[in-house]
């Protein structure tokens, strides 16, 4: 090989690894950004549930005691009902919010997949074999299993 094909190499090379330096250095950032404000929700979130538990655990004595000599033990059966159904509410909503949260890291992948492509368009690469775009909902283990009559089709195709 030539000079000038070993200097365009290097300088390919020092290229491309300057451009994962910086997409691994955004990466860490967004992590450590996650982090802290993870982090924070949780801290404030555990304050103000004790708070809470706090307060309607006095509530709950107050009206319980209130209510005991007309209704004896049934007046503890609404708070049952109200505690109940409003943890229900809670965690349905935590459970929404979970399954439409961003994939982690997904403006990073977003942001190799778009140096994939510019490379592979650079190098005359044939547009089937450029990456497809990433998508920003994650993919979760329970949307990944496979359909028992796809296992069986693979088990039949084996004998």
């Amino acid at each position: 090989m030539s000079n000038r094909t070993l200097d365009a190499l290097r300088r390919l090379l020092t290229g491309g690894l300057a451009l994962l330096r910086t997409r691994v250095e955004y990466a860490t950032l967004e992590l450590s950004l996650a982090r802290e404000r993870i982090l924070r929700w949780c801290v404030r979130g555990l304050v103000a549930a004790q708070l809470i538990q706090l307060a309607l655990t006095a509530l709950t004595a107050l009206v319980t005691a209130l209510l005991w000599p007309l209704i004896g033990p049934w007046s503890l059966f609404g708070f049952v009902l109200l505690y109940g159904g409003t943890a229900w509410w809670l965690l349905s909503r935590l459970i929404d919010e979970i399954e439409d949260a961003p994939a982690p890291l997904a403006d990073t992948m977003r942001q190799l997949a778009e140096d994939q492509r510019a490379m592979a368009e650079a190098f005359g690469a044939p547009p089937e074999e450029s990456p497809e775009p990433v998508s920003e909902r994650p993919v979760h283990v329970a949307g990944m299993r496979t359909p028992p009559d796809v296992v069986a089709r693979g088990l039949a195709d084996e004998r």
